[in-house]
Formats: structure tokens, sequence, C-alpha cells
């Protein structure tokens, strides 16, 4: 089971244990909006100060670095979180009710509060800062300390009290917020659909396999563009494409978008540059089809069932 006090986290907001002020909060907004939409590199204290009005003096009195302005920035999710969430357990007694408004809350603050954007930001920054990386995890971990309370207080009015894991918490967050369909940017779910995914989650998690309600999958949007669509099935692509997508997949995988090279992708797979940019335009163009590649080779092979096993043990 994940220790959290034995773990590091962002909050408080500022270095020195204090909240913000209204003036120092609308810094800590923009600077959360300024990385999530540009990156950590791209941000500079210059630009936040002329977007803020804020100067330098006074942003460099609360934050000695740009690095410290990130940890508050990405601190205060986890607070608008837990205000969103404090309270859920007090409106009703019915575990299937609390457990649906706490997907509810979880999806909206994904989806709509930036904790989506700041799952890529902790992925994109994870080698340069890695302890914000992983202070970014344990805090997200920490903002379901409650719900995990919740699981095991109806895991023993069930007749079954045992210690429920924190994991398991987070399994209910990314069931919630169907991870994969938002990572990959497929469009968000709207309000009446949120609703019954949040729903669906709650009787998993409450009846698991046992309900008798049908569970609508939504049909998955055309993820091709003019990348993707222009290339052919693997069995149809020729060997120096195969090539190229297995050595881009790799590059990718080991140095991300931004520490790959397009020329040294076309060496090592000895495939030119006018090849290249033919097939895929450009290094976003080449990304997206080596994901795309990896996620369809995946997907195409799935291991079989065993039918002979209990269910549990099968799966």
């Amino acid at each position: 089971m994940t220790d959290l006090a034995a773990t590091p986290t962002l909050a408080p907001w500022l270095p020195d244990g204090t909240m913000p002020s209204p003036r120092v909060l609308l810094l800590v907004e923009t600077a959360r909006r300024e990385f999530m939409e540009n990156g950590f590199d791209a941000v500079s204290i210059d630009g936040l100060a002329r977007l803020t009005g804020v100067s330098k003096e006074t942003i460099y009195r609360h934050f000695p670095d740009k690095t410290a302005l990130l940890r508050a920035a990405l601190a205060s999710l986890r607070a608008s979180f837990q205000t969103s969430a404090s309270g859920l357990s007090r409106k009703s007694a019915d575990p299937e009710v609390v457990l649906t408004e706490y997907a509810r809350i979880i999806q909206d603050a994904t989806i709509n509060g930036g904790f989506l954007s700041a799952t890529w930001l902790s992925i994109a920054i994870a080698r340069t800062v890695p302890d914000i990386a992983i202070a970014l995890q344990n805090d997200s971990l920490a903002g379901l300390l409650p719900l995990q309370q919740k699981l095991s207080e109806f895991a023993a009015d069930a007749g079954k009290p045992v210690p429920i894991p924190l994991e398991l918490a987070a399994d209910f967050g990314s069931l919630a917020v169907e991870g994969a369909r938002s990572l990959m940017g497929w469009p968000a779910p709207d309000d009446a659909e949120r609703t019954r995914i949040a729903e669906r989650v709650a009787r998993l998690f409450l009846d698991g396999c046992s309900t008798t309600t049908v569970i609508a999958v939504p049909v998955v949007p055309d993820a091709a563009d003019a990348n993707w669509g222009r290339l052919k099935p693997p069995q149809d692509r020729p060997s120096h494409i195969l090539m190229l997508l297995d050595v881009a997949r790799d590059h990718f995988f080991a140095h991300g978008y931004q520490g790959v090279s397009l020329d040294e992708i076309g060496s090592i797979a000895r495939v030119g540059r006018g090849t290249l940019y033919r097939h895929f335009r450009n290094k976003a163009g080449l990304f997206e089809a080596s994901m795309l590649d990896a996620a369809q080779r995946l997907s195409a092979c799935p291991p079989p069932l065993q039918t002979d096993l209990e269910p549990a043990a099968a799966l």
C-alpha cells in the first residue's frame, strides 16, 4: 500500500507554508495555464510578469525559481479538487449515489479543471524535474484518500471488512475518466454521458460484473488524419516504412518528442528525408503514425482468454 506520509507532495502552495494573496493567486493560476498550454521550458518569469502585471521582484520574493512556481501551480490543482469533493460523503448514505458523485467530481476535475493537462505535464517533466513529477503523482493519490475511506466503509457495511488499498481508489479514478480515451484526445463526453460513465463505475465497484445493466460502448471516433490515413495496413507496408516506424517508436519512447532528431531516425532506418516527409510531412506526423502503429499492434493481438479457469484467474 502506498505510504503517502513518507513521500513528497506539492502542498502547501507557497514555499513559506502560507496560502496565496489574490495577487499571487492570479500569478499562480496564470502560471498553471501557461505551463499546461506551452510546457515547462517555454514559460519564463519575464513572460509571466508581463501577463499578470506582477513584478519580477514580487515573484521572486514568493518563488525562488521557476520550479517553485511550477510546484505551487500544480499544488493548486489538488486544492481545487479537494474543495469540490469536500462534503460529498455527507450528502447521501446510499453508496451508489456517493460513488457516482465522486466519479463525476473526478471526471470534471480531470477534463475541465486541468488534471489531464497536469498528467501530460508530469510526463513531460519526468526527466528534467523528476522530484516534481513524483510529487504530482503522490499529490494525485493523496487527493483520493477520502474516496479510499468511503470504499473501506462500504466494504465493511457489505460484510467484507478488508483494507482497501489507495491504489484501488486510483483505479476507480482511472475508470471514471476513461484514461485512455482522454489521453488519446477523443472528444470529451457531454454531461449526460459523464453521468452514465460515473454510474457505471460506481456499480462496477459495488457489484462487480453481476449487474444486469446493459453497458453501451461508445463508438470510437476515426482517429485518422492525413498522416495516419495514408499509412497502409501493416501487412501492406514496404519494409523500409516498417523499419522507419520501428526506429521512430523506439526513439520517441527513449528520448521523448523534443529529444528526437528526424535526421538520426532516417539515418538509422536508412530512409531519405524525401521519403520521410512524403509519407509523414513532419515530426508530428511521424510521431502520430508511430504511436498509433504501436497501439494498433497491441490491440490486434490480445492474449486468449482461458475459459477453463475461474473468471478472476482467467482475467
